[in-house]
């Protein structure tokens, strides 16, 4: 398997030391160390917040470490997806596809359905306290920085968009997709996530590996209801 090569080709040490002389000829054992050594590497990169995954590592034997400490981790789904499809593929080409819907099949379903991140984020604030944020974080429109004296509610706010960024600038940025916007009732309050984030450093209208962030108004009382697909027709041409 030319993947498998290319991974051992970055440890710079012959495959017997690597792996050991019991795996000679098991290229599917090989290939599956790879991937959890790069596995035990992702789960080893520091946290958006700084908080450990409470995942229990692999066991790696101490010749076999030296892959997690060279191979580099998983830094999108998609790879972590790849090395599976390649996995599944080589399988089927050698008559092995009964295996491969036994065991790869279902965990690529897996992996397709929860990604790094198994459950997804939903931050929300309320449309008055994002638009004091706003008013305060924008006072001087002249200005090259926010200015100096925010309030503890303003300063929370945009730390909150900043945690977001730095989510999103890590291995699961689709972990985090909406904002939703409670007491929502006009276009300026939808506008107002779309600013502040901007302000915190979160690309709102996404990319190919970012899907953004969508603000989600919260209408909550008969009037705004009403008025909601106006809001809603207005926000979209804003």
């Amino acid at each position: 398997m030319e993947r498998l090569k290319a991974y051992v080709a970055q440890v710079h040490t012959p495959e017997a030391q690597v792996f050991g002389a019991q795996y000679e000829f098991e290229y599917y054992r090989r290939f599956v160390i790879c991937v959890k050594a790069r596995i035990q590497r992702t789960l080893e990169q520091p946290g958006p917040i700084g908080a450990a995954m409470p995942v229990t590592p692999y066991t790696l034997s101490r010749s076999q470490d030296k892959l997690a400490q060279v191979l580099p981790a998983y830094c999108s789904v998609e790879e972590f997806l790849d090395d599976l499809e390649v996995l599944r593929a080589s399988l089927a080409a050698q008559g092995g596809i009964r295996i491969a819907r036994t065991l790869i099949d279902p965990l690529i379903l897996q992996v397709r359905t929860f990604g790094l991140h198994l459950h997804t984020l939903d931050i929300r604030q309320h449309a008055r306290v994002l638009q004091t944020a706003l008013q305060e974080a924008i006072s001087d429109t002249m200005a090259s920085s926010l200015p100096s004296g925010l309030s503890a509610e303003t300063s929370s706010v945009l730390e909150t968009f900043r945690v977001v960024a730095q989510a999103k600038e890590g291995c699961s940025p689709e972990a985090i997709r909406q904002f939703v916007i409670s007491g929502a009732a006009t276009v300026d309050d939808v506008l107002s996530v779309i600013r502040l984030a901007r302000l915190g450093g979160v690309k709102v209208e996404g990319s190919d590996r970012d899907p953004g962030l969508m603000p989600v108004p919260l209408f909550e009382s008969i009037e705004d209801l009403r008025n909601a697909p106006t809001v809603a027709a207005n926000s979209g041409a804003a």
